[in-house]
This record gives structure tokens, sequence and C-alpha cells, in this order.
């Protein structure tokens, strides 16, 4: 019997979350109208094994070295996905929580012809809500990133007022930004752009949109993505009815650090945005990167905490060289 849903997962070193996931796919989707493809990025721990020994029906690929998330997303899809009516991009530090899942996420994305693709709820392991949907990130809007602006607004208890504040600003792509913070969503919400942590896609909307660009080594990939189907008159949807478990920041590292930044000027430059802003953009984030140089060894000032100074400094320099070249 043919299978309409491919689950594409790929996992480095991350053996523990890894058979969670799978575990939560076979435990919450009892009708297998499925496959899953797990390609191993050349993992250290025993992630291969694991995988070939408890979860035999899964469809397993390894490399031999270490590429890039979106490679290797790539490596999946260029080999299955046109076997298959629907293909879901799934983290391998996510848990499944809704009952069968896969086949509502599906039927939600059949419900309109024009839908590329659809994102679920999403809550960190803590219990909170993950922000998703999201308007396109502009200059100014990932300078509000950088400025932590979501978090200070929690701090001092103005989100929910920001929020409400939102319907009122005229930029459409800030008001988008704001919007994902509010705890009232639709079930199913237009969403500019949606999370590529699990964001299953229609393979009409791959055919004529292509595949994701490897330019971009991790993050902005679904930025990307949703903006070339928004370009081909494809829509993207937030579905809040449909819930998933991400643990966020277990695959998170000074590495992932530095290639969501590369990646956010490679975006931004990509789809031509105001130069004049990117130039700004640039000074700016120097001069955060040079006050976090500074501060960090009067932060970690005991001899304890000296590599870890010395690692946000290395790290921020890294951050630094991309800034001026990208």
């Amino acid at each position: 019997i043919k299978k309409e849903i491919l689950v594409s997962i790929v996992n480095t070193s991350n053996c523990e979350y890894l058979k969670k996931c799978l575990n939560s796919i076979y435990k919450n989707n009892l009708t297998k109208n499925y496959d899953i493809c797990v390609l191993d990025n050349a993992s250290t721990d025993n992630s291969f094994s694991m995988v070939e020994k408890e979860f035999p029906l899964v469809i397993l690929l390894k490399n031999k070295s270490r590429l890039g998330y979106i490679e290797n997303q790539n490596i999946i899809l260029k080999k299955l996905y046109r076997n298959y009516s629907h293909i879901i991009l799934l983290n391998e530090d996510t848990e499944i929580i809704t009952n069968n899942f896969l086949e509502k996420m599906r039927i939600k994305l059949d419900s309109r012809k024009n839908t590329a693709a659809v994102s679920p709820k999403i809550y960190y392991s803590d219990g909170r809500i993950q922000p998703g949907g999201n308007g396109f990130t502009t200059v100014f809007i990932y300078i509000l990133k950088i400025l932590k602006i979501s978090k200070i607004l929690g701090l001092i208890r103005l989100k929910k007022i920001f929020v409400y504040l939102s319907a009122f600003i005229p930029n459409e792509q800030i008001r988008l930004y704001l919007n994902k913070f509010s705890n009232k969503r639709k079930n199913f919400e237009l969403s500019p752009v949606i999370s590529g942590c699990c964001m299953m896609i229609k393979k009409e909307a791959l055919d004529e949109i292509g595949l994701l660009d490897n330019r971009f080594i991790m993050y902005a990939d679904d930025l990307d993505w949703c903006r070339r189907a928004y370009i081909n008159g494809w829509s993207c949807y937030y579905l809040n009815d449909i819930e998933l478990m991400h643990h966020y920041k277990v695959s998170s590292s000074d590495f992932t650090y530095i290639e969501a930044h590369r990646s956010m000027f490679r975006y931004l430059r990509k789809f031509k945005h105001n130069s004049i802003g990117i130039i700004f953009l640039k000074i700016f984030s120097l001069l955060e990167s040079l006050l976090i140089i500074v501060f960090s060894p009067l932060i970690y000032f005991n001899k304890k905490s000296d590599l870890t100074s010395a690692k946000i400094i290395t790290r921020e320099l890294t951050k630094i060289k991309i800034t001026l070249t990208e």
C-alpha cells in the first residue's frame, strides 16, 4: 500500500531525543499512512544503531561526514519526496502531543487549494508556548530580535499590551511579529512564515517552489521557503489546535548561534532588503558584539567561569567576522 506522508528527520548525535521523537510518532499515529526517514548526520553517539535496532521500519540513511541541516534535508527530499503527496520536515528534538497528529495535519493542509504548508502549535519542554506564525523578517524586526524585545516586554509584563496595540500598527510585518506572542490564535490562521521545526508541505508546492536553499546552513530556511511560496502565490497556515513539544536548545550550540546570524544576513541580502538598513544593522550588530566582549569577563569573573568567558569572546569574534563579510 502506497503511503501518503513522508516524515523527514535529520539527526546529529541526539540519540535520546530522537528516540523520544520516533516513539511519539508511532504512539500518536495509529493509521499507518506514513513512512519515516532518518538521516544520521555522522553522529558520534549510538543514534544510528539505536534506530536500526529499535525502529526497523524507519528508512535509515547515513552521512560519512557531517553536513549542514538544510543540505541534509535536501538529501532526503531529493531521494524520496516525489513518492509521497505530503512531506513533513521534523526536528529530532520534538515530540508529538496530539493524537492522530499526521492525519490531522494532512486534512488541514488539503482543506484549502492554495495552501503550501502548515505548522502546529509548539510548546517548549517547560510548558511555555513557542511563538509561532510570523511575518517576514525585516532589518527592523531583526534588530528587535537582537535587542530581545519580547523577553524585555515579558519581564516588565507589557507583552500583552503590545500584542493588543499591534492591531493599530500600519506595518504588516511588525504587526505579525507582535501578534505571534498572542494567546488568542485561530485554529487555522494565515501566517506568512511558519516554523521549520515542524512543517508539513504539499508535494505540488515543493514541485513548484523548489527544495530548501543550501546557502542556509541552518536557520532562516523556513523563512526563505515561505517567502518563495508567497512570491509564487501559495499560502502557509498556523494550526492552533494541533500540538507538538519542542525541546528547544537541546541541539543548540555556539555553532548554531553563529549560523543563525549568518543565515539572517544571507536572507536579507537574497531578498534585497534596504541596503542602508543593512549597513545600520551591521553597525548595530558590531556594537552588540563589542559590548558582550567587553562585559563578559566582568560577568564570568571567577576561575570556574573563565572558559565560559573565553568561549563567549571567541563566539562574538566569529560573529563580528560574519557581520563584516556577509
